[in-house]
């Protein structure tokens, strides 16, 4: 992992270690780590959904873009789903994929989001095998699901 600060002086009055939990050792908080594993794998998911609410028991089509950085073809699996705070999982969608060497391609998908309430995590996860052995990557949104109003302002 290479992160813009490895490559630049600190400045004195500048905050460059907000993402350590040992600046002397270059050590990053899990949770850095973790989203940027994922942000720079070769073969990769990115869910373009930005919207932080949408109506409860509504169908949105979601755009994920998948992208292969390897000179093979990776085939796998691409998996959308909406998990409560608690971790509870609601609506799952599941689907087969296949991205060429050095490819890139967008794949949409209805999503139906729950008749519910409340903070979710959006999830685009893809499984697939690297070097013999089970690999996933993944993309996350936190949304916020709101019933309708009625059209009441």
């Amino acid at each position: 992992m290479l992160h813009f600060v490895y490559l630049t002086g600190c400045d004195p009055a500048g905050y460059t270690r907000d993402h350590f939990r040992d600046v002397r050792n270059l050590e990053p908080h899990p949770e850095f780590r973790d989203y940027m594993s994922n942000a720079f794998s070769p073969v990769g998911v990115y869910l373009s959904f930005w919207q932080p609410k949408t109506e409860a028991a509504s169908v949105r089509s979601l755009p994920v873009m998948l992208v292969n950085d390897e000179n093979r073809y990776v085939n796998g699996t691409l998996t959308l789903t909406l998990e409560s705070k608690e971790g509870t999982h609601a609506p799952t969608q599941m689907t087969g994929f296949r991205i060429s060497p050095l490819g890139q391609e967008t794949v949409y998908r209805n999503f139906r989001f729950p008749d519910a309430s409340g903070d979710f995590l959006l999830r685009a996860v893809i499984h697939y095998r690297e070097n013999e052995t089970d690999s996933s990557r993944q993309s996350r949104r936190h949304v916020k699901l709101v019933k309708s109003d009625g059209g009441r302002e």
